[in-house]
């Protein structure tokens, strides 16, 4: 009998935009209660005021961390403690589907050594997906912050800090209104979460295959309403650089599966 073992997750990254990076990966097991929690100094410094601001994390503290090259080996060595031929991993993460999942792969797809897991039989649930299915009605939003204060009254004690958001997304899969209603439907398979991306963006480009427009120009310029909630929470960008974000996020994760050759 297969055994699904879930695991909880978190990032913190440099921004939204297509090159951003992982400063902070926070992970727990459901079942033991194990956990993962790292900082990683990214390859491009300062980090701005913004994300200071937004998550806590200053740069005096990124530069005494390990770069992501070594925070990423061990995070899937950790993933890979709990796997066996009887055991599925799954991803859980509030909107993993759009944002958390995709970045932590196509990141993962520079490391240099090989990951110890299947990417293969990676499952990713989306808790942003569930919270929409089970509180259609809720306002302001179905940020995880909205349903946390939704369902206990008050607001988490730590927001976009990653074991902070890791707990409190604990606390909201356990309570009763979530585990009363097991969504099936609303996991999915880590590389179809991955592929979709690419075809998102490989869409995109093939319209404009015989433009001479500038991509980074274009990316700029380009309209897409589809900024997801969790996009559109870091407020600082409006307009078109809001509305390009995903458009970026896409073109990246194109150019990093086709030029890195990811294997999974």
């Amino acid at each position: 009998m297969t055994k699904r073992v879930e695991i909880i997750l978190d990032l913190e990254t440099t921004g939204l935009h297509a090159d951003a990076e992982i400063i902070s990966l926070a992970a727990l097991e459901r079942g033991t209660g194990k956990s993962f929690y790292k900082d990683a100094q990214p390859k491009r410094m300062p980090i701005s005021k913004t994300i200071t601001r937004i998550t806590g994390i200053t740069n005096a503290r990124l530069r005494r961390k390990p770069p992501w090259s070594m925070v990423g080996v061990a995070f899937w060595d950790w993933v890979a403690t709990f796997c066996n031929e009887n055991v599925t991993v799954a991803l859980i993460a509030h909107n993993a589907r759009r944002f958390d999942v995709p970045l932590l792969l196509r990141r993962s797809a520079s490391l240099k050594r090989a990951s110890p897991v299947d990417m293969r039989a990676l499952l990713v649930k989306d808790t942003l997906v569930v919270a929409r299915r089970l509180l259609p009605g809720l306002r302001p939003n179905h940020r995880q912050a909205s349903v946390y204060a939704h369902l206990f009254g008050e607001e988490p004690l730590l927001q976009h800090n990653a074991m902070g958001d890791v707990d409190a997304l604990r606390k909201i899969m356990d309570h009763d209104l979530f585990t009363a209603n097991p969504v099936e439907f609303c996991t999915y398979n880590a590389l179809d979460v991955h592929t979709t991306d690419v075809r998102r963006c490989a869409n995109v480009i093939r319209l404009h295959a015989d433009s001479k427009l500038d991509m980074r120009a274009f990316f700029g310029a380009v309209t897409c309403a589809d900024v997801s909630e969790r996009e559109s929470q870091h407020a600082p960008l409006s307009g078109s650089s809001a509305a390009c974000v995903r458009c970026s996020h896409v073109y990246s994760v194109f150019f990093n599966h086709v030029c890195v050759h990811v294997t999974f």
